[in-house]
């Protein structure tokens, strides 16, 4: 009885451990814009310099205080609208005036790109993790990573999971093919000729004819 229950106690233990490694990885995929995180769907943030009021925006036109805004906090914008000298909608169908209290900036691209990365599905992610081993440890060319990524014989990304890998990568393919090259070059003494025709090959390394003359070129 008594080893059941320690039995039972670890087990507890461990589902605990992990649930909290799962809520901390979660948390850790969150894209932070100072106080605030940012969310798919946001235009930008207010931060207020001074104290000023949240309103809403009646149907007649007029607005009416919701509560205080303090110094310090942040704000998600959702919206804009042009009445009354400007409105942020902070969402609820609140809004907060454009004036000197209030200092409005909109997210950077480089934070933009990694909410956008942060918010596909886990079958993306995938993919753009396995085409960034083949190109920065295998130097693959950008033709033959989609095939591998695709192939029934290879990984099985559906086409468009494999197409977002491809436009989302950052390599420079002319510095794959002259990896390629040299790896040709040092380890099997091919001609120059024969590395090109390798390296542009349908049925080799399927490299552009541009990128496989800079292998060449920088032999």
């Amino acid at each position: 009885m008594f080893s059941k229950l320690i039995k039972a106690i670890v087990v507890v233990m461990l589902v605990v451990g992990i649930v909290s490694f799962n809520g901390n990885s979660a948390s850790a995929a969150k894209v932070m814009w100072g106080k605030t995180e940012l969310k798919l769907g946001q235009i930008g943030k207010a931060t207020i310099l001074s104290n000023t009021n949240l309103v809403k925006l009646e149907s007649d036109g007029s607005l009416t205080t919701v509560r205080s805004m303090k110094k310090g906090e942040e704000y998600r914008v959702y919206s804009y609208k042009s009445n009354h000298g400007g409105l942020y909608g902070v969402g609820g169908g609140s809004f907060v005036q454009k004036n000197a209290k209030v200092k409005y900036e909109t997210p950077s691209k480089s934070k933009l790109a990694l909410l956008q990365k942060e918010s596909v599905s886990r079958e993306y992610k995938s993919a753009l993790n396995k085409a960034e081993i083949y190109a920065k440890n295998m130097h693959l060319s950008k033709a033959r990573i989609y095939e591998q990524l695709t192939s029934e014989y290879g990984e099985k990304f559906p086409p468009e999971a494999a197409q977002y890998a491809i436009d989302t990568l950052v390599v420079n393919w002319k510095e794959n093919a002259l990896k390629k090259a040299q790896s040709y070059s040092v380890n099997m003494s091919m001609s120059e000729s024969a590395i090109y025709d390798q390296l542009v090959s349908v049925y080799g390394e399927k490299f552009t004819p541009e990128e496989a003359q800079y292998a060449i070129d920088n032999l």
